[in-house]
């Protein structure tokens, strides 16, 4: 039973006037009408006015009578619901990334993929230059130059 009635004879308003509203009733069991929940295949579903449809309790549309989601209008995503698809896309593409270059860095290299790692003096082409012999500085001497203090 339900609290609602008509204000004027005080008649109960039906179950039929209530659930009018809703779109394939007939598959929903346990059919609360005031709450506009009920059961689909014994899980909880409620019904949105606003879609017109029956929605699971995590908001995933309800596929009735074997519809498959390709015949069903899809479901409309808000902002925020794409937003955070759009994020847990890149955050998945970041870890498989980052496990790959783990992966890649853990295995051990060949030797000659360890041998390119390794620092190479650097060539010269051509003939070696000449070795210059290192310069000595030899003191110069300057004969130093007498005044002489002779009247002229």
């Amino acid at each position: 039973m339900h609290p609602w009635c008509y204000l004027d004879d005080n008649d109960q308003v039906s179950e039929e006037l209530l659930t009018a509203k809703f779109l394939d009733k007939e598959y929903i069991d346990n059919l609360h009408p005031l709450r506009e929940t009920g059961q689909y295949q014994e899980k909880e579903v409620k019904y949105f006015l606003q879609w017109n449809c029956w929605m699971y309790l995590n908001n995933r549309t309800v596929h009735l009578h074997g519809t498959s989601a390709s015949e069903t209008l899809e479901e409309p995503l808000d902002e925020d619901t794409a937003h955070v698809e759009q994020l847990l896309q890149k955050t998945e593409t970041t870890i498989t990334t980052a496990i790959q270059k783990l992966q890649a860095s853990s295995q051990p290299a060949s030797p000659a993929i360890q041998a390119s790692l390794l620092p190479t003096p650097p060539m010269l082409k051509g003939k070696a230059p000449a070795l210059v012999p290192p310069c000595t500085r030899t003191p110069i001497s300057r004969p130093t130059a007498s005044i002489s203090r002779q009247p002229v």
